[in-house]
């Protein structure tokens, strides 16, 4: 629960409480600033704007790997390859940021960076420019596809059969900022947002949620790389969601460079049927 702080300006002459006001937005101006120290891909035709792109800090594995603010100079991650192939051969150039996901949304709305990878939901279409057939996002241009699961401590019960929560009141924990909460929030599911995935791991094997929901690829690897620590928990075969993800872009980006975003939305198709199973094998 938040507490809402309201305050009444009686006095515009005070100045303790414009000091406050302004030390209030030097804050909020702050934490959507960019930092001069982002990784940036100089190849591309100059002629083209810079794509500033943002993902999260966490590994995503295989999509992104290694954490902080940092981009591995080597395997940065399958997703962040293909981001670099398919804008140099849109002829750009892209500059790649790590923050946390939902300031990335929040720095994508503000026209602060210029792309993301996300996956379609109509409350993002919002703040976001998809790639769209209809009222849906064109799935031949989408750059991956990813599937979330159910994990939760090997009692030898499964939760999820494929279609229906078994027990609808079991407290579920979800990364925070992530689209499975909004769906198992549709099948009226006890969910919470608790930080990270491996946070949340830690959590489900001290016994704080019945089961957590996460991305399988992410999960499954680290829970490989701390088997020992996890080793009770498994995941129910059959996937909660699976969904396809595409670059996309800011509104102001968008209406600025539309022939660029369409060419980075061809690329994506061809870069992504030619080069993805090669670049897996690396990882």
């Amino acid at each position: 629960m938040h507490a809402k702080c309201i305050t009444s300006v009686k006095d515009p002459t005070d100045k303790g409480l414009l000091a406050s006001i302004v030390l209030t937005m030097s804050l909020f101006a702050s934490a959507l600033s960019i930092p001069a120290t982002a990784s940036e891909q100089t190849s591309g035709n100059q002629d083209q704007p810079t794509i500033r792109f943002c993902y999260q800090d966490t590994e995503l594995y295989p999509a992104y790997l290694g954490n902080g603010s940092e981009v591995p100079a080597e395997k940065p991650g399958v997703d962040i390859e293909l981001v670099q192939k398919i804008t140099a051969r849109a002829g750009s150039s892209v500059s790649l940021l790590r923050y946390s996901w939902k300031r990335c949304l929040a720095l994508l709305s503000a026209g602060r960076i210029d792309s993301i990878i996300s996956s379609f939901r109509p409350e993002r279409a919002q703040l976001a420019v998809f790639p769209m057939k209809g009222d849906q996002a064109d799935d031949s241009k989408k750059i991956t596809t990813s599937g979330y699961y159910l994990y939760h401590l090997n009692t030898g019960n499964t939760f999820w059969d494929g279609k229906n929560l078994m027990d609808p009141s079991i407290s579920i924990g979800a990364p925070m900022g992530y689209s499975i909460v909004a769906d198992l929030r549709r099948m009226n599911a006890n969910v919470m947002e608790a930080g990270t995935t491996s946070g949340l791991l830690n959590l489900l094997s001290y016994g704080r949620f019945d089961a957590i929901a996460a991305p399988g690829n992410m999960t499954d690897a680290i829970i490989r790389q701390n088997i020992t620590r996890f080793s009770d928990i498994v995941r129910d075969p059959e996937p909660l969601t699976e969904n396809a993800y595409f670059i996309v872009f800011s509104k102001t980006f968008a209406e600025q460079h539309p022939s660029l975003v369409k060419s980075v939305w061809q690329n994506t198709e061809i870069v992504r049927q030619a080069l993805r199973e090669e670049l897996l094998l690396k990882y």
